[in-house]
């Protein structure tokens, strides 16, 4: 069986020496799920240092969490950490952090593809013109 946590149980382990973090869930449809407890104590290899977890230690870090946009490998590995889940009458809501992300990743795709094609066309006028320049 899973053991289950309170939010006071989890605020409990908020130091450098005995660190968790709360994640939320998120499924294959981008439906939130169960809030996940992490113990990342001893997670010293984290790519973006200590500074991560230790601004996050014993609260919910999901809004952080999905705005950095994990690798695939990183979910797989934060199962090593998972030490339980939060009671069913603690849960919050955080719905927005995964469907913004989505959207935002789709508006600077299409930024970016209409810089590049911007980018492109200028380049062809511009070598257009100076052939234009040198047949004269």
């Amino acid at each position: 069986m899973e053991r289950e946590y309170t939010w006071e149980e989890v605020a409990k382990h908020n130091k450098d020496d005995d660190l968790w973090i709360v994640i939320q869930e998120i499924d294959e449809d981008e439906k939130p799920g169960r809030f996940g407890i992490y113990d990342v104590t001893n997670y010293n290899d984290h790519p973006g240092g200590r500074k991560p977890h230790l601004a996050n230690a014993g609260k919910n870090a999901t809004k952080h969490f999905y705005y950095i946009s994990h690798s695939p490998q990183a979910h797989a590995d934060m199962k090593r950490f998972l030490v339980g889940y939060l009671k069913d009458g603690e849960k919050e809501t955080y719905a927005l952090c995964c469907k913004d992300t989505p959207i935002w990743k789709k508006v600077v795709c299409k930024i970016s593809i209409l810089a590049l094609t911007g980018l492109i066309s200028l380049g062809i006028y511009h070598l257009a013109f100076k052939k234009k320049e040198g047949s004269e």
